[in-house]
C-alpha cells in the first residue's frame, strides 16, 4: 500500500505538469510512427527481399550511421538545450539555428567526402557503391529536418504532423514501387523522399512562421557550439558502438542473413523500448535542463522502469507467435535473440534517464563525458575477451550492450550517491 501511494504520487506529479503532458503527447506520436513504419513495412520487405538483400541494406545503414554521428558531431543534444534556454529571445534563438545549420551543412559535405574515400579504398564498398551513396539520405535526413529545435522550443505539433505526412508517403511507395528483390535500390531512393519532405517543411515553419531571420551567426558562435558539442558527440560514438557495431560485425563475420536475425530482434525490442525511453526523455530533457529539478528523472524512472519488467515477461512469454506473425516461419531464429534483446528494455530505461538526461541537465558535463568513454572501453574489453577465447556469435553480440548498460547503472548510482542527488 506504501508504495502504490508511492506511485500513485510520482505519477499524479508528472500529470500536474500540462506543457509536459502536451508534448508527451505529440511526441508519442511521432516517435510511435517513426517505430511503426520499420515493423509494419518488415514483413513485406522480408518476403519481397529475401533475408541476404534485407541484410545487405541494413548493412549499409549500419555503416552509414557512423557519418551520420559525424556529421551530428553532438549538436542534436546541445541544440535542444541551447534553444530551450533561449527560446524567449529571437535574437540569441537565430544565432543558434543558424549556427547548426551552417555547422551540420559543412559536415554534411564532410560526410559525403568521407565515404567517397571510402567506397574508393574498401572493394566490397565499391561492389555496392550506388546503395552506399543513396543510404545517405540517412544524412541529408539528419541535416535538413530540425526536430531539435521543435523539442527546445516544445511545440511539437507542426513537426509531428510534417513527419506523419512524410512516413505515409514511405509506406505507400514501398507498397507500390518495391515488387522485385531487383527493386532494393528504391528503398533508400524512397527514404530520401520522405526526408526531403520533412525537412523542407521545418525549414518553412522556422524561419517563416516562426521569424527566425537567415543569418550568418558569426564565427564565435558557431565555433562556440562546436566545441560544446565535443561532449555529447564522445556520448553519441559510446552509444554507436553498443547500438550499431553489432550489425556491422555481424555482417563482417557471420553473414547478412543473420544481420537480418539481429535487425528482426532489434526493430521489435525497439519499438517497447525506444518509443517509450525517446517519448519521455525528449520531452523531460528542456524542462530538467530550464528547470534542474532532479524529481522528474526519479519520478519518471520509477514509472519506465516498472514499465521495462512488465514487457520483458511478455516478450518472454508471446516472442514465437510475434516472430512468426511479422517474420513468418524463416525467422524462427530470432525468437531466443528476442528474448534476449528484450532485457535491454529494463537497463537502457534506467541509464539513459540518469545519465543522458540527468548528468548533463545538471551541469555534471565532465562525469557524464568519462561515463561514455569508461563504457565503450567496458565494451571492447568484453568483445576482446570473447574473441580471445573464440567464443563470438549472435547471441554475445546482443548480450554485450546489455552488460555495459549494467556497468553504467552501477557506477551512475555511485556519482549519484557520491554528489548527494539520490
Amino acid at each position: 500500500m506504501l508504495f502504490q501511494n508511492y506511485f500513485k504520487s510520482r505519477l499524479n506529479r508528472v500529470k500536474n505538469n500540462k506543457l509536459l503532458l502536451k508534448n508527451l503527447t505529440y511526441l508519442s506520436f511521432l516517435q510511435g510512427i517513426n517505430v511503426l513504419v520499420p515493423i509494419v513495412t518488415l514483413p513485406y520487405l522480408l518476403a519481397v527481399l529475401g533475408k541476404e538483400t534485407y541484410g545487405l541494406i541494413i548493412f549499409a545503414q549500419a555503416l552509414i550511421y557512423y557519418l551520420v554521428l559525424f556529421q551530428n558531431f553532438g549538436l542534436n543534444t546541445l541544440a535542444i538545450k541551447e534553444t530551450s534556454i533561449h527560446r524567449e529571445d529571437k535574437t540569441a534563438l537565430s544565432k543558434i539555428v543558424n549556427a547548426i545549420f551552417y555547422l551540420k551543412g559543412g559536415l554534411f559535405l564532410g560526410s559525403f567526402l568521407l565515404l567517397w574515400i571510402i567506397v574508393q579504398l574498401i572493394p566490397y564498398f565499391k561492389e555496392h557503391e550506388t546503395l552506399m551513396y543513396l543510404t545517405m539520405w540517412m544524412c541529408l535526413l539528419d541535416f535538413i529536418f530540425p526536430k531539435w529545435y521543435f523539442q527546445g522550443i516544445e511545440k511539437m505539433k507542426f513537426i509531428t504532423i510534417i513527419n506523419t505526412v512524410s512516413k505515409v508517403v514511405i509506406v505507400v511507395l514501398i507498397f507500390t514501387v518495391i515488387k522485385t528483390e531487383k527493386d532494393y535500390l528504391n528503398l533508400p531512393i524512397i527514404n530520401g523522399v520522405g526526408a526531403l519532405i520533412s525537412g523542407l517543411a521545418s525549414i518553412i515553419i522556422i524561419f517563416k512562421n516562426d521569424k527566425i531571420t537567415f543569418e550568418f551567426p558569426g564565427f564565435e558562435c558557431v565555433i562556440g557550439l562546436a566545441s560544446r558539442a565535443v561532449t555529447f558527440f564522445i556520448s553519441d560514438i559510446s552509444i554507436a558502438v553498443f547500438s550499431t557495431s553489432n550489425k556491422v560485425i555481424i555482417g563482417v563475420m557471420l553473414g547478412m542473413a543473420e544481420v537480418a536475425y539481429y535487425d528482426f530482434a532489434d526493430k521489435i525490442v525497439s519499438f517497447f523500448k525506444m518509443l517509450p525511453l525517446n517519448i519521455v526523455r525528449d520531452a523531460i530533457f528542456p524542462r530538467v535542463a530550464k528547470t534542474k529539478n532532479i524529481k522528474i528523472i526519479h519520478d519518471v524512472s520509477l514509472i519506465m522502469g516498472s514499465y521495462s519488467i512488465v514487457i520483458i515477461v511478455l516478450l518472454g512469454i508471446f516472442a514465437p507467435t510475434i516472430t512468426v506473425f511479422l517474420g513468418g516461419t524463416e525467422m524462427l531464429d530470432s525468437v531466443n535473440l528476442l528474448r534476449l534483446f528484450s532485457l535491454s528494455i529494463f537497463t537502457t530505461h534506467v541509464s539513459n534517464y540518469y545519465i543522458t538526461v540527468g548528468l548533463w541537465s545538471l551541469g555534471y558535463e565532465k562525469i557524464f563525458r568519462n561515463l561514455m568513454i569508461y563504457s565503450t572501453v567496458v565494451f571492447f574489453m568484453l568483445y576482446g575477451f570473447f574473441w580471445s577465447i573464440g567464443y563470438i556469435n549472435i547471441y554475445v553480440l546482443a548480450a554485450i550492450p546489455i552488460f555495459v548498460d549494467v556497468y553504467l547503472i552501477i557506477h551512475t548510482y555511485l556519482v549519484y550517491k557520491e554528489e548527494k542527488l539520490i
